[in-house]
């Protein structure tokens, strides 16, 4: 179920996703989704597990101790690997999960989606996200369309996606986006990247501006700290729900944390590997009854990436419904 051979390995290993992918296959049986896209005489065969590199243990007839782990992978009818999540096929079955989704190799064919996929006979689709946590956002952000003909979303979270101080959905879904309003407040890029106040200074040891005039955060460095400015938020309409709102726009995937502290309140996000999920919001709920003066927004960016981080912008708005 899990890699034993591996103590410090908290993702499971390939029984771990055929026993959920049986639950689940057993538990949607109560729909009809006779209008699935059904694969036709898919097969199973063996792939070596290139993470772990490393021969099954001693003391189990089941496995060879000469062999490498090895894994079940998905493939049709001519032995070619079923891809699920490269493209969104409008499947009537959704799975939503980040790494331990994936397990033991969603590449290779080997995952709870695929394992689900040949007991159930459903293609399903899939929207993954190495690293990922609050899964209700990344969701968000795919928009109302992306759910369009769904009947089932299967919903793969760990722990952390209901702890913390991470948002899941943000507070702004509940509205339509044609009663909402943005007033742009403050937005940093290549153009005055030099008016936020750097920690450590910029062009020190973890900021800097690349060649294209991006802000760039170096990897394998701890935590760095900006603090910006964006003037002030007075008489709010008492009629309307008002949020401050941070988008951090990148060109860079990595594994990593940002805090954003505005007013006594944190909010955090963790970034994940896909550079194409480019930009990260946080909202903030604006008191009506307050005027924001000389406010500053303290944001922390990462701790430790493996990866440099590159911003494009920092944009700082605010939203009110109609």
């Amino acid at each position: 179920m899990y890699w034993y051979q591996k103590y410090g390995e908290e993702h499971p290993a390939e029984g771990m996703s055929w026993a959920a992918a049986e639950d689940i296959s057993d538990r949607i049986k109560r729909y009809n989704l006779s209008d699935a896209y059904h694969p036709a005489n898919m097969q199973l065969k063996k792939s070596e597990d290139g993470r772990i590199r490393q021969n099954w243990p001693e003391g189990n007839d089941y496995y060879k101790s000469s062999e490498k782990v090895q894994f079940s992978s998905v493939c049709d009818s001519v032995g070619k690997i079923i891809k699920i999540g490269d493209e969104n096929i409008g499947s009537p079955v959704l799975f939503i999960g980040n790494s331990f989704t994936a397990m033991p190799d969603v590449l290779k064919g080997a995952s709870i989606p695929h394992y689900f996929m040949y007991l159930h006979g459903i293609q399903p689709d899939l929207l993954f996200r190495s690293g990922a946590f609050g899964l209700g956002r990344i969701l968000y952000k795919e928009g109302l369309n992306y759910l369009q003909g769904r009947k089932v979303i299967i919903y793969c979270p760990t722990p952390n996606s209901f702890q913390g101080i991470e948002p899941l959905i943000p507070p702004i879904a509940k509205f339509s986006d044609q009663n909402l309003t943005r007033e742009n407040l403050k937005t940093y890029n290549s153009t005055n990247w030099e008016k936020i106040q750097f920690v450590p200074p910029l062009n020190d040891t973890i900021f800097s501006i690349d060649n294209n005039g991006d802000l760039l955060s170096a990897k394998n460095t701890k935590k760095g700290q900006l603090f910006l400015q964006f003037g002030n938020i007075t008489q709010l309409n008492k009629d309307c729900e008002h949020y401050l709102e941070i988008k951090i726009s990148f060109s860079s995937g990595s594994y990593g944390s940002i805090n954003v502290s505005f007013d006594n309140e944190t909010l955090s996000i963790k970034r994940n590997l896909d550079p194409k999920d480019n930009y990260d919001v946080v909202y903030f709920k604006l008191d009506n009854n307050r005027n924001y003066e000389n406010k500053t927004l303290k944001i922390e960016f990462f701790n430790e990436p493996k990866r440099d981080q590159i911003i494009k912008s920092i944009e700082i708005n605010v939203l009110k419904n109609k």
